[in-house]
């Protein structure tokens, strides 16, 4: 496609690159967390910066290159929204460079970013730079398998520091496996578009906040939200958080007549293991937050759909 073609939205700064790239200028902030102080003004530029990505590559046929020189705040969960996007894109063009970057000016947000391994889990490169991050026990990492990805991902969370017993270590194994399970029993059932996942395909990201003394655990899958996969048993019209809300409270599956419909139960019990956990679920434009500190839950909505489902657990260590 002729580059001249290629568009984008005017917030992102649109202008021609080498080599008949777009190149699009990130936001200042990437989040997406309601609890932001600039939301949802924050939150709605993150989500249409990402979507963006994947619209000038995989609708446009286009390449991009994202200037990132003026960002200095990137939350987890962003994070974890834009390695997928970006390595989804990487491996349904198989191009390897169909994405380049400008990296911050500030020098230490850049080596943070290495530090944090985003840097090296979105660079160039196609499948076998995802096969790496799992044979390298990288923080960032996305899988089919979770049979496979359940003791790596456990033996992470112990690296970054979350010391568990025998009991506490089943109860987390449970709800990380069940978040899995749902991506692969749920999440793509009904896509006619398998690309727009890789097949049943989730990222996710361990995190150990020395600062904080927090370890998080983030899994994201791009397939139909909760509240979409749920729709058909609900009675009345409800906002995306309400839809969360029930599936977490009621343990309701879609399934019928098959022995899952518990695993909710296996992933709010999985923030329960220590004091001041918090879980928290965004699918759709819901967002549902259960903090184990005082058993407070929080509902919002988002300014626009994350396009799938992101779980999230941060537990203290300390």
């Amino acid at each position: 496609m002729n580059s001249f073609a290629l568009y984008a939205p005017y917030s992102l700064k649109p202008k021609q690159h080498s080599e008949g790239r777009l190149q699009i200028t990130s936001p200042n902030e990437l989040c997406i967390y309601f609890t932001n102080k600039s939301f949802p003004s924050s939150a709605k530029r993150t989500i249409n910066f990402i979507n963006a990505l994947s619209d000038i590559t995989l609708k446009q046929g286009g390449k991009v290159h994202i200037d990132f020189s003026s960002l200095h705040s990137l939350t987890a969960s962003a994070s974890v929204l834009l390695f997928a996007e970006i390595t989804r894109i990487q491996l349904v063009t198989d191009i390897v460079d169909v994405i380049t970057f400008t990296w911050p000016m500030d020098e230490d947000f850049t080596k943070l970013l290495k530090t944090s391994g985003l840097y090296k889990a979105i660079i160039p490169g196609t499948h076998r730079k995802i096969v790496k991050l799992f044979d390298d026990d990288h923080p960032y990492q996305s899988g089919i398998d979770p049979n496979k990805f359940l003791i790596s991902t456990l033996l992470s969370l112990h690296k970054n520091g979350l010391e568990l017993s025998k009991p506490e270590a089943k109860v987390i194994s449970k709800g990380i496996q069940e978040a899995m399970l749902n991506v692969i029993h749920h999440a793509y059932l009904d896509f006619e578009d398998q690309q727009a996942g890789i097949g049943s395909r989730w990222w996710q990201l361990s995190h150990c906040d020395t600062v904080k003394k927090v370890v998080t655990f983030i899994i994201y899958d791009k397939g139909a939200s909760i509240p979409a996969t749920i729709s058909d048993l609900l009675n009345t019209p409800c906002t995306d958080a309400d839809a969360i809300e029930y599936a977490f409270t009621k343990g309701i599956t879609r399934l019928l007549g098959t022995t899952r419909g518990k695993g909710s139960q296996d992933i709010k019990d999985a923030a329960k293991v220590k004091d001041s956990s918090t879980l928290l679920v965004m699918s759709g434009k819901g967002v549902y937050l259960l903090d184990n500190n005082n058993g407070s839950k929080i509902k919002s909505e988002l300014p626009h759909a994350i396009n799938g489902t992101m779980i999230e657990w941060s537990i203290p260590y300390e």
